[in-house]
């Protein structure tokens, strides 16, 4: 059969079959409608917040930009944490809410799988993260929107005070044992015994301990060593003298570390820019009855076109046998 002679053939069945076909196509999206009917609904809220450039309190109120992209994205990682689920599945008790068994092994995973779906965390190109939860009721989509905007300040807070206080520890350890490093240095200068002739070594040392003195910078030690150096100078004596500075520099490093890190602990953290919060009442999101009943049109319509090209073809070909 030629190609004309094929879509004549088949115009004329459509043609032949069109009242059979639209009522086919319109039986099928009432089919949809009906099945969306009892769909469970779903309904979207959302906020928006944009990141901080910086830490620290002060550099943010110097320079109050927004973050950018590698701010978003770290603040995104922090919306999508485990401490954020957990907050969440406490307070509306997901468990309840996705029907989840905790007696199954993989519950937990189960229930990360939900949120994952329902929650949707993005970068804009303006460099804001949009939050947004798709759930049964539009208020608790709002509610759970609203507690990750709320909540992500004190997840932020509570993750860095605790390297600022894992890191006051370490220094606070380190401390202590520069601490007797340097006194023990020190008590050995003071044990040594050694011949006052003039040495210009020990006289350049002198002049650098004097002229740090008169600029305000006398440290620990100086003054017992310039006796030193003066009465009971030796080779071995000038030798402890400099270790004894290198470790009171490190000792000097550590007190910076740890005044820092006490600043920090004290220090309050700038809060993200919070640009919107979500409201309840929203219009649901899903089941869409018009994208439903459209499917279920076309599909219907699809399928009817089909059949009856096929039937008629086999028609056509049973008659054709049938003369032979």
């Amino acid at each position: 059969m030629k190609e004309k002679e094929i879509n004549e053939f088949i115009l004329r069945t459509l043609f032949k079959n069109k009242l059979k076909i639209i009522v086919t196509a319109l039986l099928f999206g009432l089919i949809a409608v009906a099945f969306t009917l009892f769909m469970p609904k779903k309904y979207i809220a959302f906020g928006v917040v944009y990141p901080t450039n910086s830490n620290s309190i002060k550099e943010v109120i110097n320079k109050p930009d927004f973050g950018f992209e590698i701010h978003a994205d770290r603040l995104i990682q922090l919306f999508e944490s485990q401490k954020m689920k957990d907050v969440l599945i406490q307070r509306f008790d997901l468990i309840k809410y996705y029907n989840i068994d905790t007696t199954e092994s993989g519950w937990q995973a189960s229930i990360n799988e939900n949120i994952n779906q329902d929650i949707t965390l993005y970068r804009t190109k303006y460099m804001s993260v949009t939050v947004s939860a798709n759930m049964k009721n539009s208020d608790l989509a709002a509610n759970v929107v609203n507690t990750m905007i709320d909540y992500i300040d004190t997840l932020r807070t509570e993750l860095f005070l605790l390297n600022i206080e894992l890191m006051k520890e370490d220094t606070e350890t380190k401390l202590h044992l520069q601490e007797e490093k340097v006194n023990l240095l020190l008590q050995t200068i003071f044990e040594l015994k050694g011949e006052a002739n003039p040495n210009i070594l020990s006289e350049n040392m002198q002049v650098v301990i004097v002229e740090r003195k008169s600029n305000g910078e006398h440290q620990l030690g100086d003054d017992s060593i310039n006796e030193i150096l003066e009465n009971n100078y030796s080779l071995e004596a000038e030798k402890i003298i400099n270790e004894y500075y290198h470790q009171l520099g490190i000792l000097n490093n550590l007190k910076q570390d740890m005044a820092f890190a006490s600043q920090k602990l004290t220090e309050p953290l700038p809060g993200v820019y919070k640009i919107n919060k979500a409201f309840g009442g929203g219009k649901k999101s899903s089941p869409s009855t018009l994208k439903n009943a459209l499917i279920g049109l076309v599909f219907g319509l699809s399928m009817s076109v089909i059949f009856f090209v096929v039937k008629a073809k086999w028609r056509q070909i049973s008659e054709s046998i049938a003369t032979n």
